[in-house]
């Protein structure tokens, strides 16, 4: 059991640190997808930005998930915090 409770941890904090690596927040993300003029992005950086957004949310829910299988609730650690969707 402590195996498996530590494994489980140790994802959760791999996971967190993939979130904290990203370039930018959801929040800033969304900004770039709305953004009009000059400043809009093409469709194919349109698309790179709506799949980095779709990864964070798969990484915040798997590394959620997985704190509370460790009983830690569901909130966020401070670097994957500003990735919250």
């Amino acid at each position: 059991m402590r195996r498996a409770a530590a494994a489980r941890q140790e994802e959760a904090a791999r996971l967190e640190a993939r979130l904290a690596g990203f370039p930018t927040s959801a929040a800033q993300d969304a900004e770039l997808l709305g953004a009009s003029g000059p400043a809009a992005p093409g469709p194919t950086a349109a698309r790179v930005i709506e799949f980095r957004m779709l990864r964070k949310r798969a990484l915040a829910h798997a590394a959620e998930a997985l704190r509370v299988r460790l009983g830690r609730g569901g909130q966020l650690a401070a670097g994957g915090a500003r990735h919250e969707l």
